[in-house]
């Protein structure tokens, strides 16, 4: 279960660090945040920082962390000059590269090694990342069709080493789940998500199931 009081801490440490982030160098940026869980060193990114904006903000009207009134960590992260826009354009840029080539491995070894299902939950959010980035990036207009077109062959690819099977999680908000195999290995395909984060990928891979998702039936 998401720990929403520390994602907001650590993304109100994001949002303070964001404009010395864009005057660095360094696309991965090393930041230290207290939660109530306690100390967290997570990488900022611009993905990381307008993610957890994104899910803050579904959960704005329906939880208040304790000792507040306000669920989001500021006003949507944005860039503030041109020279910001410029670099914020660059980050993006970078990140959905550096993002693709992971995904893109990920899949290689999947398809080429297989018994990838003890992985997949744990890697699968680097695509939900990669939707987010393609809907930064469009929005900004740049160009993404290169990046799309590639991001289609991979959810290709993926689902050519899936089979489709029967509901392995019970009914959750009137939306079953199904099971898929991959690798001989079954994984349960999670139900729909609301969180904005993830609307924006396939459906098959939204990982907003439980940690047990992975397993053999």
């Amino acid at each position: 279960m998401l720990k929403l009081a520390d994602e907001l801490m650590v993304a109100r440490v994001m949002a303070a660090e964001l404009p010395d982030y864009l005057l660095g160098d360094r696309l991965f940026r090393q930041i230290v945040a207290k939660t109530p869980s306690g100390t967290q060193q997570p990488k900022m990114t611009l993905g990381s920082l307008l993610g957890r904006y994104r899910l803050l903000q579904h959960f704005a009207g329906i939880w208040t962390p304790p000792n507040t009134s306000n669920c989001q960590p500021s006003t949507q992260p944005s860039p503030r000059t041109d020279e910001s826009t410029a670099q914020w354009i660059d980050y993006i840029q970078k990140e959905l590269k550096s993002y693709l080539a992971s995904w893109r491995w990920y899949i290689d070894e999947c398809i080429r090694r297989g018994g990838c299902a003890s992985t997949y939950s744990g890697e699968v959010w680097i695509r939900t990342r990669l939707a987010l980035l393609v809907e930064e990036a469009a929005a900004l207009n740049v160009p993404v069709l290169a990046e799309q077109g590639q991001l289609r062959r991979l959810d290709s690819q993926l689902r050519s080493v899936w089979q489709e099977g029967h509901s392995c999680w019970p009914t959750r908000r009137a939306i079953s789940t199904r099971r898929i195999v991959i690798g001989g290995s079954t994984v349960c395909r999670p139900a729909p998500s609301t969180t904005a984060e993830f609307t924006a990928a396939p459906d098959f891979l939204l990982p907003n199931a439980p940690p047990a998702q992975v397993g053999r039936l």
